[in-house]
């Protein structure tokens, strides 16, 4: 198998028999400096949040919990979900694996948290497409309007199900559903 990126944080392998499509989550979820930010910021509360309980209960021993420990457990796990969100989003690759029989996503080395990894049979997806989710907000008095774009399967029957969501770019989600489209229809 060769690989070749033209998109920064996606490498495209293929051997004619399946096309495998490597998609680095921090490419995807992180564009630009505001998100840099967003997500440093999860990662210092998450672990502010997990790191000072757990060694506070670390250092008293397990042993000797109380009812007073207890406070404890909702900043343990706000916190450590925090921290591991931003750990998926800093370490995480989704692969989408494409053959005559199947289009399935995985995700490693850590499971997803925010996404399902679908297996699809090939001989019911009519299409691979990118779509546009627009997200609007309105924190503070403040409007804004954020676009993600979501790599999605048509299946024959009209549903729609999202391969791979969340990019925050459209040039990326647009060459993954083309990739893939184009190797569809060269197997077919």
């Amino acid at each position: 198998m060769s690989g070749t990126e033209f998109v920064k944080g996606i490498q495209v392998s293929g051997d004619g028999a399946r096309l495998v499509v490597r998609w680095r989550r921090l490419a995807r979820s992180v564009n630009g400096l505001g998100d840099w930010a967003r997500e440093g910021g999860l990662f210092l509360v998450g672990l502010a949040l997990f790191g000072f309980p757990a060694a506070g209960l670390l250092q008293g021993g397990l042993s000797a919990l109380g009812w007073g420990d207890l406070v404890s457990v909702p900043f343990l796990l706000i916190g450590g979900l925090a921290l591991y969100r931003a750990l998926t989003i800093f370490f995480n690759t989704d692969a989408i694996e494409v053959t005559r029989e199947r289009l399935k996503v995985r995700s490693f080395p850590l499971p997803p948290w925010d996404m399902e990894t679908p297996t699809l049979p090939l001989q019911e997806v009519a299409r691979v497409e990118c779509k546009v989710k627009i997200i609007s907000s309105k924190r503070m008095n403040r409007r804004g309007v954020t676009q993600n774009y979501d790599v999605c399967a048509v299946m024959r029957d009209g549903k729609t199900r999202v391969v791979i969501g969340g990019s925050t770019r459209s040039e990326p989600a647009h060459y993954v559903a083309q990739e893939i489209e184009k190797f569809i229809k060269t197997r077919w």
